[in-house]
């Protein structure tokens, strides 16, 4: 499982240096009206040395300049795999809104088809696949891609068990023929208590035992989940070194599995 950290790029400095094995990917976002990222910006160019970049945009650009990206990010990063996503967390919108954004994946999904280094990667939440009634997650998917749900506690800072949170997802990536499928972003806000670090943990190591492809964690969008605390800060290394595994016959002081409360509660909306 790869997995990654995203912080935010004016907070690198204060993060990656503590993680001693570079994050396999981070997450680099372009606003809305911003087309793509500047692969030569701080956000791609401060990244740790391994750190691959995993760019995430909400304008459908036009494809020529998407390939013409991914072809320098072949030049830029030769013989490693490079993750790409449009528009994550898109539901819900209105039906024009939600076509356009099913026909724009449709021709990106066939754009890629001769970059093998590049992996599209559609990012759905937790949230509107479970909780919101008015909106069918399966009506914002284009099968053969690869497939990512974007997880936080709950509204009320409580944990969901990794158990209850993850085995849906495993299902739905194999419902829709997913490529791979996994966590993109996975955070807890600091006011969730002095557990957090150990739900990463829990959480960390149910996706290991379901498959998952990747997990990325997440330390930016806002201060409440960076991880500013030393607790937390040595669970992102741990996590990242791969040490997440539970080793037979011995006690984990720093896992709390099962953490356990009610699944069927709403949960949170973070910023962004």
């Amino acid at each position: 499982m790869d997995i990654g950290a995203t912080f935010q790029p004016a907070r690198y400095a204060d993060f990656y240096p503590q993680l001693p094995t570079p994050p396999a990917f981070a997450r680099v976002f372009s606003a809305p009206g911003r087309g793509l990222p500047n692969l030569d910006g701080a956000a791609v160019a401060e990244l740790p040395a391994g750190t691959l970049p995993w760019i995430s945009h909400k304008d459908p650009v036009d494809l020529d300049q998407v390939t013409a990206m991914w072809a320098d990010l072949g030049r830029r990063y030769p013989g490693q795999r490079l993750r790409w996503t449009y528009f994550h967390e898109a539901a819900p919108l209105d039906e024009p809104a939600r076509l356009e954004y099913l026909g724009y994946w449709a021709r990106l999904r066939t754009a890629a088809e001769p970059f093998p280094h590049i992996e599209p990667v559609m990012i759905q939440t937790n949230y509107a696949m479970r909780w919101r009634v008015d909106t069918n997650w399966r009506d914002w998917v284009v099968p053969g891609v690869s497939l990512g749900f974007d997880c936080y506690p709950l509204a009320d800072f409580r944990y969901e068990p990794p158990e209850s949170m993850f085995g849906l997802l495993a299902a739905a990536a194999s419902q829709m023929r997913a490529r791979t499928w996994g966590v993109p972003e996975l955070g807890a806000d600091r006011r969730t208590g002095q557990n957090r670090a150990r739900w990463l943990l829990d959480c960390a190591r149910q996706l290991d035992r379901l498959g998952a492809d990747f997990l990325g964690l997440w330390g930016g969008g806002g201060g409440d989940y960076a991880p500013d605390d030393e607790r937390t800060m040595s669970m992102f290394a741990r996590i990242t070194a791969g040490q997440y595994r539970r080793l037979p016959n011995r006690v984990d002081p720093d896992s709390t599995e099962p953490v356990g409360h009610n699944p069927e509660d709403r949960p949170t909306n973070r910023p962004r």
